[in-house]
């Protein structure tokens, strides 16, 4: 193994250097051509031993006769190989202190803030204090950087106990933090409001029955639900955090899904320009409206203008306070995001605030409340933007407003043409 190791990253360091290439495969042929004498033989090998390793050494010189010549070569660059060895020594202790401190004060952040295009790479970093002689530094690492720190782990072995067990919290953690961080841009891209501006920061060192707070999340919802804390071992409160939000995602996906099959118009925008009309389009914004909505809502209606808004949001208002409640049938289809939650007393009291409900809850089931309660009424759960259901009732409305003008345009130039008629008769 720690020749393996040591021949990948001699390679790497070698680079397109044909000189230090062309030693480090001859160090590599004459070692792996002599590894029976070198790895087989026991202290207390026989005779007999020595000889089965010499006819599997006569079968490496049957496939390279230049065995010898590579060994002499070897051993000619003794110095130069040594030196690589140091060399990349430091390299893997250096590796591995980064690592042992990342689990230590590590911090994963997870946020869309100030992101013109969100991805994985913009989505997530590292924070850590190091202490150097001028005294500490926060210092800032990218997933670029994460990723070559992970490379670098890998190409070594022979650690030892601690070693291997740093490294592997390491690597779990890290794998962890970025299937979340997947979840998270993909419920963001495709226009879940509750996720807009979700952002979680993640403490390395948490360990279960420490009373450590691993997990902290915060929707950035003004009050509607404040910080939400996870306790206890962090890689298993990651792992469950990932399956909650990747099943959110299959509900919403197939809930957008069913609202752009009821919503014709809903299909003649991304999931991005819905986000956006649904914050626009809200009846107090409505009076205020740029060029650029209106734009947006020419497709389904030609020269649409602040007037048509209106009228479209007057008929909306009287279709949304003779709706019955069982009518909203669309809001309670993906409620239960586990099976291990039930709605008790509790949780139903009418009245209850969202922030004493989510604290009474337990870790694994904070999320859960807050996604039940915004699935079951978006409308009250975020007054300030539309749902996307309100969203494609509206269109729908401002659409068919399109229908009913052309209909008494028409009937106005049949009776202009019946008078035209009559008048030359």
């Amino acid at each position: 193994n720690e020749l393996k190791v040591f021949v990948d990253l001699a390679f790497i360091s070698a680079g397109e250097n044909d000189l230090d290439v062309d030693r480090v495969a001859c160090f590599h042929d004459a070692i792996l051509g002599y590894s029976p004498m070198l790895y087989e033989l026991k202290p207390n090998s026989g005779f007999d031993d020595f000889k089965e390793t010499l006819t599997k050494l006569w079968k490496a010189l049957d496939n390279d006769d230049n065995l010898p010549k590579k060994l002499r070569d070897t051993a000619r660059h003794l110095e130069w190989l040594k030196t690589a060895k140091d060399s990349h020594g430091s390299v893997e202790l250096s590796s591995l202190s980064l690592a042992s401190a990342i689990n230590k004060k590590g911090i994963y952040i997870i946020s869309a803030q100030n992101q013109k295009k969100l991805n994985l790479e913009t989505a997530l970093k590292l924070k850590i204090t190091e202490e150097h002689e001028e005294g500490q530094e926060m210092r800032c690492y990218s997933l670029e950087e994460l990723r070559e720190l992970q490379n670098k782990l890998m190409l070594m072995s022979g650690k030892g106990e601690q070693g291997q067990g740093e490294v592997e919290h390491f690597v779990e953690v890290f794998a962890g933090i970025q299937r979340l961080t997947v979840a998270f841009v993909n419920l963001y891209a495709d226009g879940n409001p509750l996720f807009r501006h979700w952002e979680a920061n993640m403490n390395c060192s948490a360990l279960s029955g420490d009373g450590t707070v691993g997990i902290i999340m915060d929707f950035n919802l003004n009050g509607v639900v404040g910080e939400i804390m996870l306790e206890g071992d962090v890689l298993e409160q990651l792992l469950e955090l990932c399956r909650k939000m990747e099943r959110c995602l299959d509900f919403w996906k197939a809930f957008v899904a069913k609202q752009r099959s009821q919503h014709y118009y809903l299909n003649y925008y991304t999931s991005e320009q819905i986000v956006y009309l649904c914050d626009r389009l809200t009846q107090r914004k409505v009076k205020e409206l740029d060029g650029q909505v209106l734009m947006m809502l020419s497709f389904i209606k030609p020269n649409c203008g602040v007037h048509d808004l209106r009228l479209t949001w007057d008929e909306l208002q009287d279709e949304l306070h003779t709706m019955a409640p069982d009518q909203n049938e669309d809001f309670q289809t993906f409620v239960d995001v586990t099976d291990s939650v039930e709605a008790g007393p509790r949780f139903e009291e009418e009245g209850a605030a969202l922030p004493s409900l989510v604290e009474q809850a337990s870790s694994s089931q904070k999320l859960d409340v807050v996604w039940n309660t915004y699935m079951r009424d978006m409308r009250s759960f975020l007054p300030d933007s539309l749902d996307v259901r309100t969203l494609g009732r509206l269109l729908d409305i401002l659409a068919n407003q399109k229908d009913e003008d052309e209909d008494a345009e028409e009937e106005g130039l049949m009776l202009s043409e019946r008078k035209e008629k009559s008048i030359f008769r």
